[in-house]
């Protein structure tokens, strides 16, 4: 699955994205990374620093760039987040199979090459303003292992900075509408590319939905429902207004998701492994 909402400022949203989960830093795994032509144009790579990420969101690259926008509340990033099927999460973090992970980073990364090559930037000549593709980004992957109600729930934070270098390698902002027009496209290539690796690794899926989402065939749908609080509260919501998953808009599924969104609180990783394994007995 994939969903877009948009990041305002560093100071205002950079924290979210550091709250990173434990799992990743096991076994070697990243929990946040540089990715992108744009980066590599910047030198950044490994983890993602705190203060370069702020001052990017504010418009501010390593090399001192300056991303121009006197719009109030400008747009400091797009975050696409790519969530693991429900069922992939409890087989990778209650069922230990790390495997499941590296699938799903690989699969982030398929549907990040293809969004890379929709970069572009708008420029005006002589009163005509048109696109030109760039074909670069600025990403910084955060990866987590939980949903705010502490259910296992694997899925990445592509936060696409608002920054794409031009071929005089001088930065613009980022035109952003190719990747909400094609958001259903990118989190189809997502879902084909994880549902191949998956199977590849031996284990047979089911699909659910008609989009092409799936589980893992061999947990059942109560198994599932009892790791889901998060997207209940969600569906709850959405009740109320009258809605569904279906019918409701891009706009109105971040509203709902903002809205019924609770802040995580420290978290005793043993304790929650005991109270996984015995809710999937």
């Amino acid at each position: 699955m994939l969903s877009i909402a948009k990041v305002g400022s560093g100071q205002a949203a950079a924290s979210y994205y550091e709250n990173q989960d434990d799992y990743y830093s096991e076994g070697g795994r990243a929990p946040s990374a540089w990715w992108g032509s744009g980066a590599e144009r910047l030198g950044l790579e490994g983890s993602v620093d705190s203060s370069v990420f702020r001052d990017a969101l504010d418009g501010t690259l390593p090399n001192r760039s300056t991303i121009h926008n006197a719009a109030e509340g400008r747009r400091g990033g797009t975050d696409a987040t790519f969530s693991a099927p429900k069922s992939l999460s409890m087989q990778a973090l209650v069922g230990g199979d790390s495997r499941l992970l590296d699938a799903h980073q690989q699969s982030v990364e398929q549907a990040l090459h293809y969004l890379q090559g929709l970069a572009s930037y708008r420029i005006t000549e002589s009163g005509i303003t048109r696109q030109e593709q760039s074909r670069n980004l600025l990403v910084a992957r955060f990866n987590h292992d939980l949903s705010r109600a502490t259910d296992p729930q694997v899925h990445t934070h592509a936060v696409i900075l608002n920054a794409t270098a031009r071929h005089d390698n001088a930065w613009r902002a980022l035109e952003v509408g190719q990747l909400y027009q094609q958001q259903k496209l990118i989190g189809a290539l997502y879902r084909c590319e994880l549902a191949q690796r998956v199977q590849a690794l031996g284990y047979q899926i089911r699909s659910t939905h008609a989009d092409g989402r799936f589980e893992l065939a061999h947990i059942k749908a109560n198994q599932i429902e009892a790791f889901s609080q998060r997207s209940q509260m969600i569906e709850e919501k959405l009740a109320e207004l009258g809605k569904n998953r279906e019918s409701a808009s891009a706009r109105e599924l971040e509203l709902v998701a903002l809205t019924t969104r609770e802040a995580k609180s420290g978290v005793d990783r043993e304790q929650l492994r005991n109270e996984w394994q015995l809710k999937s007995d």
